[in-house]
Parts: C-alpha cells; sequence; structure tokens
C-alpha cells in the first residue's frame, strides 16, 4: 500500500493505542475528523499540540489510515461515547457547581480555615 508520507507518518507518531491501517471505520457517522494529502499541515496541529487525546471523560478515539472509496488515502479520527460515561450526571455535577448555596457553603469553609 502507497499512501501519503506525510499523512503516515502522522499516523506512526501518535502514541494512541487504537489505531487502524489500511482502512477507514465501518461506520462513517462516528468520524469526527479527516484529513487528506492536503490538509496533513493542519492535521499535525491537532496531534502535536496535544489538542486530540484518545479518551476523555465522555469519548474515546480511535485513529484510522486508509482509502476513501475514491481512491484517495485518508486520516481520520472517529468518536464514539465511552460505556461509562453518564450525561445525567455530569449534568447534576455542574448544576451543583452553578448552585449559588454550594459555593457560600464552600467559601465559607474556605474562610474558617
Amino acid at each position: 500500500m502507497d499512501c501519503n508520507e506525510t499523512l503516515q507518518e502522522l499516523f506512526d507518531a501518535c502514541p494512541w493505542q487504537a489505531k487502524t491501517f489500511g482502512e477507514l471505520p465501518k461506520d462513517p457517522g462516528s468520524i469526527r475528523y479527516l484529513w487528506r494529502a492536503e490538509d496533513a499541515g493542519f492535521a499535525s496541529l491537532f496531534f502535536k499540540s496535544g489538542l486530540l487525546t484518545e479518551e476523555t471523560s465522555a469519548i474515546r478515539r480511535s485513529l484510522y489510515l486508509g482509502r476513501e472509496p475514491g481512491g484517495s488515502w485518508a486520516l481520520c479520527v472517529a468518536e464514539r461515547t465511552r460505556e461509562d460515561f453518564d450525561p445525567k450526571e455530569v449534568g447534576r455535577g455542574i448544576t451543583a457547581l452553578m448552585d449559588m448555596g454550594n459555593i457560600r457553603d464552600a467559601l465559607g469553609r474556605a474562610k474558617a480555615n
């Protein structure tokens, strides 16, 4: 397989565990980012800056390097929601953080110490 050298370098340098070479995700709806050879410079900003990580508290990402149906090579990031992510729990946590009563209590405790 002869692929774009810059895309291959980005793929190889990425420390993620979930990497697939030679194919793209089976579910196109899971693709969050997709870069072709002409976008490689832009893609490098995402990986070299640490902007994209393999996992967050809400999602898991996978990296793919493969051919699109038209034959062009593409580097893409697919995302899926983590199995243990509970958006209701996150909402409750954010609501608690924003509750002025909780903020006043926390400030009172901080002043007491």
